[in-house]
């Protein structure tokens, strides 16, 4: 609408252009002082005019606007001119008073009922922003600019059917690649997904290579399940524009139908990276991360969908299944330690009958291959003891310790006879076993400990190293 208006007045201003454009451009507001008892309304209208359509100053062409007011009242062009400049510098309260004002100078001004039009568009009045379309309409039955902004109006009200009768009408009248667009997109929002890719299909057919049109064309291939196309063209879409949150957002769903949830996952969590205060982009990536069994963060999304108000209540439902699966992971995975630390304890008894056989044993020589291996298994049960103790305590830092605590039970009699009996070990054997006890009992529900243990455990690692090259 703006271009043909443009058009229009920028042909009036053509002769004024070469005159006064220099010095409007470099004096501003000064030159108005100069002016204003020397110049008529007009020169100012033709001069804001000038800033207006060659320098794209609407703020400076509002001020030449307002002197034509000032000194013409009666002067329609230069309210309908101002109301425009007001328009684009976003005063859409002030821009409809200067339009409304207009009209009443003169009630067949086309492009102020159009002004109005879209004002009210802006300021949310669809059915006046309507009702001055209509007006616009009777005046000047073939104006497009007329047919588009109330194609608009419908569309933003939500009344797609008169959309789509709207759209169809400037078909009749003519056919650019962008008509067949917009009646596409009232198609889409009617829910008839064909006859929305069939208009898409023709617009992209005749050069308009715009990324919404691959978008909703893609989307509209989604809903009609021939998925892959769909991706296709989203694709397409993400190259045009790398930027739109939602090609992203569409993509991810149709990747989670062919179960390639890595794929949607990198798509959701961009498509939230672009619009961070989107519940359902949230929400769309908790359900992917359900998928790849992430419970944790599928939650932390979940939460926060819920917290940016997601008026959906399935999502609270789906909060509970996914709290559900964590807990039935975390019982596994406890199940799963107190299995490991059964069967070592199973070890360690098999571990210390062989020592009390070979404490019974006489004169056995200091450093001998007996006891060396002997010293290593008992090293090597301790440190198993340590790493699985600490995992225990790293992942369940607030659970029930009793069967840890029965671990230590048995290893203490071991203990308790290997520093009793000096020679069948080293001491350096001896106080690490000791360490290693130690720092077990620390860590036992302990979270403050955590980062003592995991650092008690690197020393042990590095000991054992050390170990392994001693001669007893």
């Amino acid at each position: 609408m703006e271009n043909e208006r443009n058009e229009k007045e920028l042909g009036k201003s053509v002769a004024v252009i070469k005159d006064i454009s220099t010095s409007i451009v470099t004096r501003g507001l000064n030159d108005i002082a100069f002016l204003t008892n020397h110049k008529s309304a007009e020169y100012f209208l033709d001069a804001g005019q000038c800033l207006f359509y060659e320098s794209e100053n609407y703020h400076h062409a509002n001020l030449y606007f307002s002197q034509a007011i000032r000194l013409d009242p009666h002067n329609w062009k230069a309210y309908q001119m101002r109301g425009e400049s007001y328009y684009l510098m976003g005063e859409f309260d002030l821009s409809l008073s200067d339009y409304q004002h207009s009209l009443t100078l003169n009630s067949q001004d086309v492009e102020s009922l159009l002004g109005c039009a879209q004002s009210h568009i802006k300021l949310n009045n669809y059915e006046t922003a309507m009702a001055f379309c209509m007006n616009a309409i009777d005046i000047s039955p073939t104006d497009m600019c007329a047919f588009k902004t109330l194609a608009l109006a419908c569309h933003m009200m939500g009344s797609y059917s008169r959309e789509w009768q709207v759209c169809d009408k400037i078909l009749q009248l003519r056919q650019l690649p962008m008509d067949f667009f917009g009646r596409g997109i009232a198609c889409f929002s009617l829910g008839s997904y064909k006859e929305a890719i069939s208009d898409f299909d023709e617009s992209i057919r005749r050069g308009y290579n715009h990324f919404y049109a691959y978008h909703l064309r893609g989307s509209a291939l989604r809903r009609l399940e021939q998925r892959d196309h769909g991706i296709e063209d989203l694709t397409t879409a993400i190259l045009l524009n790398s930027n739109y949150s939602n090609s992203y957002a569409e993509r991810g769903v149709a990747y989670t139908h062919f179960d390639q949830y890595s794929k949607a996952l990198f798509d959701f969590s961009e498509a939230v990276r672009m619009s961070p205060d989107n519940p359902h982009y949230y929400r769309m990536r908790a359900m992917c991360l359900v998928r790849l069994n992430e419970y944790s963060l599928a939650i932390h999304d979940y939460k926060r969908a819920i917290d940016l108000n997601i008026q959906d209540a399935k999502i609270h439902e789906e909060l509970k299944v996914a709290y559900s699966h964590l807990n039935r992971e975390s019982v596994c995975s406890l199940n799963q330690i107190e299995s490991e630390i059964i069967d070592k304890l199973k070890k360690l008894n098999e571990i210390e009958i062989q020592f009390r056989q070979f404490v019974s044993q006489s004169e056995t020589p200091l450093g001998s291959e007996q006891q060396r291996d002997f010293l290593s298994k008992i090293l090597q049960i301790g440190y198993d003891a340590f790493c699985l103790k600490n995992d225990a305590v790293l992942y369940f830092a607030d659970h029930d310790t009793k069967i840890l605590r029965e671990y230590d039970t048995n290893l203490r009699p071991v203990m308790d006879k290997l520093k009793g009996n000096r020679k069948f070990g080293s001491i350096s054997a001896y106080e690490l076993l000791v360490k290693l006890l130690n720092v077990t009992e620390e860590g036992y529900g302990s979270v403050s400990s955590m980062e003592s243990v995991c650092r008690e455990m690197d020393k042990i690692r590095e000991n054992l190293k050390k170990m392994a090259q001693y001669t007893y």
